[in-house]
C-alpha cells in the first residue's frame, strides 16, 4: 500500500491478493449478515417529541445516506488493463474511488475490516454454437482505514484468474463489477448510515492462444479462413469476428450467410451460423434463405459493439 501526495490529487495504492477462478471452494464466505449485524450509528439528533418527528427524522436520515451513497458511486470505477486477454491470464482489475466533495470524508471499518465482494462472469461460446454463462462470487477483506481528503483517490488492485472448467471454447465476454462493504460514512461530522460502495460494471473479451495473429485484418482473416477444412481453424472465425471494427461487421455478416452454401464441410457451416448468431442475436442456423431474408427485409443488426 503505497500513499503519494500530488499537487491537486492523491492516490492510495495496496494489492488484495486472493484467487478469482470460476469453480474453486478456496475461498470461504464472509457472511453478509456479519456487515448488516453491525449497523450504523445513528444520525445525532435531539430526542423527538413526536412519534412523527422520529419517523421525519429517520426518512430524513435514510434519504441524505442514499444521496451520498450516490454521489460517492459516481465517482468509484472499475478498469481492466486492456480490452482483450488470453484465456489462462491472471489481469489485474483496479479499482478506484475519488472523494468528490469539497472537504474529507470516512468510510467507518468493520470489526472484521472492509469486505470488497467482486463479482465475476463469463459468457463462453464454442465454435459447435453452444453458449453458456458462469457467475462467481470472491471476497476480500481489506484491513486498512479509508480517509480521503477532497480529490484524493482510493485504490485497490485485485487478480483475475481467467480460468473456467471445461472446454474453453472461443470466446469469453468477461464481466466483473464490485461493492465495497462498509458501517457507515463520516462526512461533514456526521454519521450516515452507508453501508456499500458500488463499482460500476466493466466489460473485455478473452480469446485462445494466438488471437494476436487475427486482429491486424480481422476481415481479411475471415475471409481466407472460412473456406478452409480443417476443424483447428474453427474457434478462430468467432476470434475474427470479435476483433471487427464496427464499421465491417455488416460486410462480414453478408460474408458469412454466402459461405453457408459454399462451406467445406457441415461441422464448418454450424460454425458460421454459431458466429451469425453471436454477432447478430438471431439463431437462424443453417437456413441460408432465412438469413438473406432477414438481411433483405432490413432487420440486420450487430449485437456485439467491440
Amino acid at each position: 500500500m503505497r500513499h503519494q501526495p500530488q499537487k491537486r490529487q492523491k492516490k492510495r495504492n495496496s494489492s488484495l491478493s486472493f484467487c478469482t477462478a470460476l469453480g474453486r471452494r478456496a475461498w470461504g464466505g464472509v457472511s453478509f449478515c456479519l456487515l448488516i449485524g453491525c449497523g450504523a450509528t445513528p444520525l445525532p439528533q435531539e430526542a423527538p417529541e413526536t412519534g412523527f418527528q422520529e419517523h421525519s427524522v429517520t426518512a430524513l436520515s435514510i434519504l441524505r445516506a442514499r444521496v451520498l451513497e450516490e454521489q460517492i458511486a459516481s465517482s468509484a470505477f472499475l478498469r481492466t488493463p486492456t480490452l482483450h486477454a488470453k484465456f489462462g491470464d491472471t489481469v489485474s482489475i483496479h479499482f478506484e474511488l475519488q472523494n468528490p466533495f469539497g472537504e474529507s470524508f470516512e468510510l467507518l471499518e468493520p470489526a472484521t475490516g472492509f469486505l470488497l465482494q467482486v463479482q465475476w462472469g463469463v459468457e463462453r461460446w464454442l465454435p459447435s454454437g453452444a453458449h453458456d454463462s458462469l457467475q462467481s462470487t470472491r471476497n476480500a477483506l481489506l484491513d486498512r482505514s479509508v480517509s480521503l481528503e477532497a480529490g484524493e483517490v482510493f485504490q485497490e488492485s485485485a487478480p483475475l484468474e481467467l480460468t473456467i472448467p471445461g472446454d474453453p471454447g472461443a470466446i469469453w465476454e468477461v464481466t466483473v463489477q464490485a461493492t465495497l462493504r462498509m458501517d457507515g460514512i463520516l462526512f461533514e461530522e456526521e454519521l450516515h448510515p452507508v453501508s456499500k460502495v458500488h463499482f460500476p460494471l466493466a466489460r473485455f473479451y478473452a480469446f485462445p492462444g494466438g488471437w494476436e495473429t487475427l486482429a491486424d485484418a480481422p476481415l481479411d482473416n475471415l475471409t481466407r479462413l472460412v473456406g478452409l477444412a480443417p476443424e483447428s481453424v474453427d474457434r478462430h472465425l468467432l476470434v475474427c469476428c470479435a476483433l471487427l471494427p464496427q464499421s465491417q461487421k455488416r460486410q462480414a455478416i453478408r460474408l458469412l450467410v454466402d459461405s453457408l452454401a459454399t462451406a467445406p464441410n457441415r461441422r464448418r457451416a454450424v460454425t458460421i451460423a454459431a458466429s451469425l448468431a453471436w454477432m447478430t442475436g438471431f439463431e437462424f442456423g443453417l437456413d441460408q434463405q432465412a438469413w438473406k431474408e432477414w438481411i433483405e427485409e432490413g432487420k440486420m443488426k450487430v449485437r456485439h459493439d467491440t
